[in-house]
C-alpha cells in the first residue's frame, strides 16, 4: 500500500509540472496546488484509519499458534526469533518521545553543519537538498530499516523505508502548501521538471521491486546504483 500511495503522491506532483508547460497562464497553479494538497492530506488520513482501525490485522505480527504460517516457514530456533520484552507500553512511549526529540535536535545540527560545508566544497544546492540532506536527516530511519532487514523482519523494514517517503509525500509537503496558503505565503507543488521526473522514475522503480513481496541482493544493488546515478546527475543540475 505504501508503494501505491507513493505513486498517487507523485501524480499530485506530476500534474502541476505538466500543466505548467501546457498553459501560458499561471494563475491556476496556486488553486490547483491547494486542491491537490487537501486531497493528499485526506488520503493520508484515510491510510492512517485503514492502518489503525479497519485493517490493523494486516500490519500485526502473526500469532504463535498460526499453523498456516508455521507450515510456510522453515523450522528454526524459536528462541532466537523471539524478542525479549524490555519496556512496558508507557515506558516505550516515553523513551520513544525522548529519542524523537534527541534525533530531531541532532538532525537539525547536522543539517546546519552540512549546508556551509557543501557551499565551501562548491556542491550545488540541488545536490545537497536532494541527495545529502535526506541521508543525514533520515539517518535514524535508515539504520532502523537496515537492522530490521538484517533480522529478517522485511515487513517492518519496508514499512520504515517506504513509510518515511509516504509521510513526506502525503503529509509534510501538502501541510506546507496549506500552511503557506493560510499565512499568505505562496507555495505550490511545482518543483521543476528534472526533480519531478527523477521522483516519478524512482517511485516506479521502487514499486516494481517491492510489488511481488520478495527481494534479493541483486535488486538491492540495482536500487543502490540507481541512487548513485541520480546523485551523480544532480552534481550537474
Amino acid at each position: 500500500s505504501n508503494a501505491a500511495l507513493l505513486q498517487i503522491a507523485v501524480l499530485g506532483l506530476l500534474l502541476p509540472t505538466i500543466m505548467h508547460y501546457a498553459k501560458d497562464d499561471m494563475d491556476f497553479m496556486q488553486p490547483l496546488s491547494h486542491g491537490i494538497s487537501i486531497g493528499l492530506l485526506l488520503l493520508y488520513l484515510l491510510y492512517i484509519y485503514f492502518q489503525l482501525f479497519t485493517h490493523h490485522f494486516l500490519f500485526e505480527a502473526p500469532l504463535e499458534g498460526d499453523k498456516s504460517l508455521q507450515d510456510q516457514e522453515p523450522e528454526e530456533d524459536e528462541e532466537d526469533e523471539e524478542d525479549e520484552v524490555l519496556l512496558s507500553f508507557s515506558g516505550g512511549l516515553l523513551w520513544l518521545g525522548i529519542a524523537t526529540v534527541a534525533i530531531a535536535f541532532l538532525s537539525e545540527e547536522l543539517t546546519g553543519a552540512l549546508e556551509p560545508a557543501a557551499a565551501a566544497w562548491g556542491l550545488p544546492q540541488a545536490f545537497v537538498g536532494f541527495c545529502l540532506l535526506p541521508i543525514v536527516g533520515n539517518a535514524a530511519e535508515h539504520s532502523t530499516a537496515i537492522v530490521c532487514a538484517y533480522k529478517q523482519k522485511m515487513d517492518l523494514a519496508l514499512g520504515v523505508a517506504l513509510g518515511s517517503s509516504t509521510q513526506i509525500a502525503l503529509f509534510v509537503i501538502p501541510v506546507m502548501v496549506v500552511i503557506g496558503w493560510v499565512i499568505q505565503q505562496p507555495l505550490d507543488l511545482f518543483f521543476g521538471p528534472f526533480p519531478t521526473a527523477v521522483t516519478f522514475l524512482s517511485t516506479n522503480l521502487v514499486f516494481m521491486v517491492v510489488q511481488n513481496g520478495e527481494t534479493n541482493w541483486l535488486e538491492g544493488a540495482m536500487l543502490l546504483f540507481s541512487y548513485a546515478i541520480i546523485c551523480f546527475s544532480f552534481l550537474f543540475y
